[in-house]
């Protein structure tokens, strides 16, 4: 089952526990598939890029599918500043990203990591 899930404000290090501990739990079982809605989101910071990293490297683990909104290009230009662009299947709308099937979002994950990246930044494999 495909779990949408919104954040509002900013995703920063004061709301990085509450983040972790919310998204540990979305991927604590087999195959997760999860959609994060960061339209709302007017700032993250470093820890915030943690807190994905983390979530996508578990729910690599354990074979599911992660899927980004981001209605503009700020997303895009963070994880490019930071090396992370190709790390992540990115959407354009909360709807496009759940049209997108699981595996397809996990074949292009595993596609764009598979891209030559900084090596100094990683989200893990």
């Amino acid at each position: 089952m495909t779990r949408p899930c919104w954040n509002c404000g900013d995703l920063d290090i004061a709301v990085a526990p509450i983040l972790t501990a919310r998204l540990d739990a979305l991927t604590a079982h087999p195959r997760p598939d999860l959609v994060v809605d960061l339209g709302p989101v007017p700032f993250l910071d470093c820890s915030a890029l943690g807190v994905l990293c983390r979530a996508r490297r578990r729910i690599r683990e354990r074979h599911g599918g992660l899927r980004l909104v981001s209605g503009d290009d700020r997303l895009r230009v963070v994880l490019g500043h930071t090396g992370l662009a190709n790390a992540f299947s990115i959407h354009a709308s909360l709807q496009d990203a759940l049209r997108s099937p699981r595996n397809a979002a996990l074949a292009d994950g595993l596609a764009r990591a598979a891209a030559p990246e900084r090596e100094s930044v990683s989200c893990g494999s």
